[in-house]
């Protein structure tokens, strides 16, 4: 089975420009896709698409920008989605009522191709970076996901992380073992230091799982007014696509924004690639025993 997948590379959120202006720029990539690719099977958007990156300080005004599950942007792209008969992975800054206790969290939400809410990933891994080139911290805006749900596509078994998510193997591995045959990733990645380390871990990620993953970046600068000042963040952009034997699969982007990153999905390749060479061996029971042991 095969499914075409398109990742949006999107450009840096322009604050004058506000949420629909951003809605607006983000539908006017959308159309772009389908255009080049009429027969795209699924769409997907980078991290937060819709907001500045807003973690590098603490302001209980930026909470005022989550919205719910299916609030204002999934009812935008369902209807989106819906029309052109795709499916399509949005990304939200969550804000969850259930409970009785008002959380937060970053989200992706599957939409299907008649509109509908296939489900959706929090993400699990929220980082606190002090880095030469990028400082963040994320955990004061978002709570941990639980759980790495597989969804299908089009007879295409599919597995979101976030970002921050990709650097831990555990991570994928855990969407592996229940079927995944692609991953892809929504991010929002800067910092020299990150950049020297993304494609080598998706490349990774692909290989050691035997399966597809899509890296989808945002790219350019972004600047954000804190308290009169400016807070400027630096995409790298560099969305990226490797196929189960670990080798590039699509023309990897640069760091230039509002580009789109193409690939085709094939099950039958990765069942060729695990039958020659294959890393899903899980031994939970010794994986799990504690650490030091005395083997002597």
């Amino acid at each position: 089975m095969k499914l075409k997948v398109v990742g949006l590379q999107s450009g840096p959120n322009i604050e004058e420009k506000g949420y629909h202006g951003r809605i607006e720029q983000l539908a006017a990539q959308f159309d772009k896709a389908l255009l080049e690719v009429p027969d795209a099977d699924l769409i997907v958007f980078p991290e937060l698409m819709t907001l500045p990156y807003f973690c590098k300080v603490r302001d209980e005004t930026f909470f005022d920008l989550a919205e719910p599950l299916k609030g204002e942007t999934f009812q935008f792209f369902s209807e989106k989605a819906k029309a052109a008969g795709v499916f399509a992975i949005i990304t939200i800054f969550e804000k969850d009522l259930e409970g009785g206790k008002t959380l937060y969290y970053n989200t992706a939400i599957v939409i299907s191709d008649e509109g509908e809410m296939v489900g959706y990933y929090r993400k699990t891994h929220i980082p606190k970076l002090s880095l030469a080139t990028l400082t963040t911290d994320e955990t004061l805006y978002f709570s941990r996901g639980l759980g790495y749900p597989v969804f299908e596509i089009k007879g295409i078994k599919v597995g979101i992380l976030i970002c921050f998510d990709r650097s831990f193997p555990e991570a994928s591995r855990a969407l592996a073992l229940q079927g995944a045959d692609l991953i892809v990733i929504p991010t929002a990645a800067g910092g020299e230091e990150r950049k020297n380390a993304w494609l080598s871990e998706c490349q990774a990620r692909a290989r050691e799982n035997g399966l597809y993953v899509m890296g989808v970046n945002k790219a350019g600068e972004e600047t954000i007014n804190h308290l009169g000042s400016d807070i400027k963040s630096q995409f790298f952009g560099l969305s990226c696509a490797f196929g189960p034997d670990g080798k590039e699969v699509a023309h990897n982007l640069d760091s230039t924004p509002w580009k789109a990153l193409h690939l085709e999905v094939d099950t039958v390749k990765i069942a060729e690639t695990r039958r020659k060479l294959s890393f899903l061996d899980f031994l939970q029971g010794i994986y799990i025993m504690p650490i030091p042991m005395n083997f002597k």
